[in-house]
């Protein structure tokens, strides 16, 4: 993940069932597939994190709240479809 998407944003963005991920070196707003795991990871109540149907449905989500002005999702926004850089080596 690039340097200014923070643990913390990662930490927020998978609370509310979505994650930037690595999609063949492209960034990718996805859904989480395996809630269970993010929710005993980070000590949250059972059934609390959101439930996506969809990928699409994850990402007009993120659209939204970017429309309300959040800035952790509009950087969402900016980085979904970009190559991810952090796993590329520089000389």
């Amino acid at each position: 993940m690039l340097w200014f998407w923070t643990k913390e944003y990662d930490r927020i963005s998978k609370s509310e069932g979505w994650a930037i991920f690595n999609a063949d070196g492209i960034m990718k707003i996805q859904k989480i597939d395996d809630t269970t795991e993010i929710e005993q990871s980070e000590n949250l109540p059972r059934n609390s994190v959101r439930k996506f149907k969809s990928d699409h449905s994850a990402l007009k989500f993120v659209v939204n709240k970017a429309k309300q002005g959040s800035e952790m999702h509009i950087l969402a926004l900016y980085l979904d479809g970009k190559e991810n850089l952090s796993s590329k080596r520089f000389p």
